[in-house]
């Protein structure tokens, strides 16, 4: 069961497994200089988002907040199985991912998985995207 548990949230290529800090020193940043960062860990502490758990490779899965509440995430259950579902979806190659970073569409225009150098991040919209009339 292990060992099927690790197959399942691999990914190959595995951007998840990599340590990918941004690679641009602060004043070389492609958007400029940077003024302000805001961490992960600080959004954590903010309660913007939620750590969920951890995949067998160690990293972190986290939610927003919204997405948390709203979707009735606190059931584990539920919780495992929109990872899993994530999880799935990353697996699919795609041309617009990169070294660092893969996004999936879970739910169109409500909720997102991103796999970074981080680990997971799953995501709700709070309101329909601008480009959708």
């Amino acid at each position: 069961m292990e060992t099927e548990q690790k197959n399942q949230d691999s990914l190959d290529p595995d951007p998840v497994d990599r340590d990918h800090s941004d690679p641009y020193p602060l004043d070389q940043h492609p958007f400029g200089n940077v003024i302000s960062v805001y961490t992960q860990e600080e959004a954590i502490e903010d309660g913007i988002l939620v750590p969920v758990g951890r995949l067998t490779s160690g990293q972190k899965v986290i939610f927003t907040r919204n997405l948390f509440e709203s979707g009735g995430y606190e059931d584990q259950v539920k919780r495992m199985e929109l990872v899993q579902k994530g999880l799935n979806l990353l697996r699919c190659p795609d041309p617009e991912d990169t070294d660092y970073m893969k996004l999936r569409v879970i739910e169109k225009d409500q909720i997102w998985v991103i796999a970074d150098g981080n680990g997971l991040m799953i995501i709700k919209s709070r309101r329909k995207p601008s480009w959708t009339y």
